[in-house]
C-alpha cells in the first residue's frame, strides 16, 4: 500500500509520498507500460541524428531518461526532478548500469525558472505532469521549455487521457478525477 500524504501539506500537491520505495517501484513500472504503449521512448517522427542535448523533465526515477542514454550514447541526457532522494535513486541507477558518463540527474522544480542557459537542450521532454503541474503553472513552465530549447528543437510532453468506456458512470467518475487533478 503506498503511503498517503496530505496533499496540502505536499509542496507539489503528490497524493502519495513520492520518495518511498513503493511508489519509486510502481513510477519505474509505469515508464516501462507507457513506453510499450507509446510505441517507444520517442514519436517516431522525431530525427535524433543531430541531437546532443536532452531534458527530462520532472524525470522520477529516471528510467526515460537512462533508456535514452542507453540507446544514444553519443547524446547527454539530463534529467530533473524535486525530490533529493529519487535523484539520488535514478543517479545510483545510472552508475549501475555503466551510463552515467552521458546520463546525469539534478535536483530542480519544474514549476519554477529552469536552471539552465536559454537554447541548452535539442529536444525537451515531460510526461504525466498534471500531478503537479496546477493550471495556473502551465504557461510559465511552457515558457521555460520554450527558453531551454534551441532552434528546431522538439518539445514532447505526454499525458494520459481517461478510458474510454460504454459506461457512463464510468466515463462520469474518470471525467471527476480529471477534474479533482486541476
Amino acid at each position: 500500500m503506498p503511503a498517503c500524504i496530505d496533499p496540502s501539506q505536499s509542496e507539489g500537491g503528490y497524493v502519495f509520498d513520492p520518495e518511498s520505495g513503493t511508489e519509486l517501484a510502481r513510477l519505474v513500472n509505469q515508464d516501462r507500460l507507457l513506453e510499450q504503449s507509446l510505441g517507444g521512448l520517442l514519436p517516431e517522427d522525431l530525427d535524433l541524428s543531430h541531437a546532443h542535448d536532452l531534458l527530462d523533465i520532472a524525470c522520477g526515477p529516471g528510467s526515460w531518461a537512462m533508456n535514452i542514454a542507453y540507446a544514444y550514447p553519443k547524446i547527454n541526457v539530463v534529467g530533473i526532478d524535486i525530490s533529493e532522494i529519487v535523484v539520488e535513486y535514478a543517479r545510483a541507477r545510472a552508475r549501475t548500469q555503466g551510463i552515467d558518463n552521458n546520463a546525469q540527474f539534478l535536483i530542480m522544480d519544474a514549476t519554477k525558472p529552469l536552471n539552465f542557459p536559454d537554447n541548452t537542450f535539442d529536444v525537451v521532454n515531460a510526461r504525466l505532469l498534471l500531478g503537479f503541474m496546477f493550471p495556473a503553472t502551465w504557461s510559465t513552465f511552457l515558457q521555460e521549455c520554450l527558453r531551454v530549447t534551441r532552434p528546431g528543437g522538439s518539445i514532447c510532453l505526454t499525458e494520459c487521457e481517461g478510458s474510454i468506456t460504454n459506461s457512463p458512470a464510468l466515463e462520469k467518475l474518470n471525467g471527476r478525477g480529471i477534474l479533482a487533478m486541476k
